[in-house]
């Protein structure tokens, strides 16, 4: 090489030699001074060797419980903490006032403040108001809905014995309204006949003519009790046909208008309007009426 530098023999080193450096001064070691110096074999003691620890084998739980390494979990050389992300910190305000103002101001992030408290508690004690109101609605909408299906229950039961029963009573009322009505009739009969003996007198007559024909065989001398009033007409009219059979006429104050009464030794015969009326209405299967009055027999 043209250009190579050449190197005299006595400068010529191998290797440099170390410099030391003694304040300002700087000397320099021979070069053997810096190589180490063989170690000394011992014999072996076999009771100062360390017998090896067999390796270790991981447990499943281990060999699964792996993560995959990502490159987002360091920033800048470091490990991310994801406990310190959202701590945040004033940088100078912990070189100013030390550790204890430090914590002043970690403790002021944490401190809620009077106002916000009472605005926490009303706001849970409103929802939970409401809440509650929400579950006494309901549980007052159940409650009304169950009374009420009881109620209507009730009222479909009677309606369905009212069904039941109703056919028969709609029979018995019509057998108590044909009653009602023939006793009506019963008694609206009778008090004209009543009224037209007032107006009519002379309707005795038919009832004394019909005595005669159906009893003429009473024994003894019959008397024939009248009222007043009758007794004069009958006496005008009938007195013949009267004395013909050996009959005779009496008038009795107790009997009223149109009444009859027989006696003899043999028997006697009640005549009278109530005993009429009862006969008439046995026939048309019809009991007595309220206007149908009892009378005891008229002694002599």
């Amino acid at each position: 090489m043209a250009n190579a530098t050449k190197t005299s023999p006595s400068s010529f080193q191998p290797f440099p030699m170390p410099a030391v450096r003694h304040g300002s001064a700087e000397t320099f070691m021979p070069l053997a001074n810096t190589y180490a110096r063989p170690a000394v074999l011992q014999p072996v003691n076999r009771h100062n060797v360390k017998k090896k620890r067999p390796p270790k084998i991981a447990s499943q739980s281990s060999v699964h419980a792996w993560e995959r390494w990502n490159a987002g979990m360091f920033k800048d050389g470091m490990p991310i903490d994801d406990t310190l992300i959202n701590l945040t910190v004033d940088d100078d305000a912990l070189p100013e006032t030390g550790l204890a103002s430090g914590l002043e101001q970690l403790q002021a992030h944490l401190l809620i403040d009077e106002e916000e408290l009472v605005r926490l508690r009303e706001e849970a004690r409103q929802e939970g108001l409401n809440e509650g109101l929400k579950l006494g609605y309901l549980e007052g909408q159940k409650q009304g809905y169950n009374v009420g299906i009881a109620l209507v229950e009730n009222e479909v039961e009677k309606l369905r014995t009212l069904l039941t029963t109703l056919p028969q009573a709609l029979r018995n009322n019509d057998q108590e309204i044909a009653d009602d009505l023939l006793t009506l009739a019963l008694d609206v009969g009778r008090q004209l006949v009543v009224q037209e003996l007032s107006i009519e007198p002379e309707l005795i007559l038919p009832v004394v003519r019909e005595l005669l024909q159906t009893e003429p065989a009473l024994s003894g001398q019959p008397q024939l009790l009248l009222h007043p009033e009758d007794f004069s007409l009958v006496e005008k009219y009938l007195m013949e046909e009267l004395q013909a059979v050996g009959w005779n006429i009496k008038s009795d104050p107790h009997l009223q208008r149109g009444d009859c009464r027989v006696k003899a030794e043999s028997g006697g015969i009640d005549a009278t309007l109530d005993t009429r009326w009862q006969r008439i209405t046995a026939a048309l299967g019809h009991h007595e009426t309220q206007f149908h009055r009892r009378r005891d027999d008229v002694k002599e």
